[in-house]
């Protein structure tokens, strides 16, 4: 049997984006421009399991609209929504599931700081992701949590790093403790996202 050729490498790059911010467009460039990547999605995930939900995830309808007006306009970016259809939380296992048999001829990517990179390892059918897909790694500032989980040799054997990117130390908590406590963040967040918070009084519960 003749094996189907993987014609379209596609970096997936998972997360709530709560909001989504420079920081995620940087690393996403970054990714697309130094590997053999022809696209980045952005999965915007509407409850991750890993993440104790404090009342501090915006509406996932708001956070999915906010990712597809700040990649607009910047070629070779998209927007999934695949886990949207997934029961809560979802789990990245299945919506790679769902992708890869969606898209045959396409190889995924998974694009992920190093602290989530050491932390894949305890993700819900690891062994079958790291079957089928490498892990691109930007760096993160490690903390002691992180420390913890050590890298395990398969993870590693997955991972291609990215190389002269900046560690841009931006966090969606600073950024919403901004919005609440009434301070700009404005160079933080795309402009278009801004006028979005502001249209839409998000962030201020």
């Amino acid at each position: 049997m003749q094996m189907k050729l993987l014609n379209r490498r596609v970096g997936l790059y998972f997360g709530s984006f709560n909001p989504i911010h420079v920081g995620h467009l940087v690393v996403a460039k970054k990714a697309l421009d130094d590997t053999d990547l022809d696209e980045v999605w952005f999965v915007v995930s509407p409850q991750n399991p890993h993440k104790k939900n404090s009342g501090t995830l915006e509406d996932e309808f708001q956070r999915l609209e906010m990712v597809k007006k700040a990649v607009a306009d910047e070629p070779g970016f998209s927007v999934c929504d695949v886990e949207f259809n997934l029961p809560k939380p979802s789990y990245t296992h299945d919506a790679l599931r769902i992708l890869r048999t969606n898209n045959p001829e396409t190889k995924f990517s998974i694009v992920a700081g190093s602290d989530t990179q050491r932390k894949i390892g305890r993700w819900r059918s690891w062994n079958e992701i790291l079957n089928h897909h490498d892990i691109i790694v930007y760096p993160r500032v490690l903390t002691e949590k992180d420390e913890n989980w050590p890298l395990t040799p398969e993870v590693e054997a997955k991972s291609v790093y990215l190389q002269n990117i900046p560690v841009i130390d931006v966090s969606a908590t600073y950024i919403r403790e901004h919005i609440q406590t009434g301070k700009s963040i404005k160079y933080l967040v795309p402009d278009v996202v801004i006028e979005h918070i502001k249209e839409n009084n998000l962030y201020k519960k």
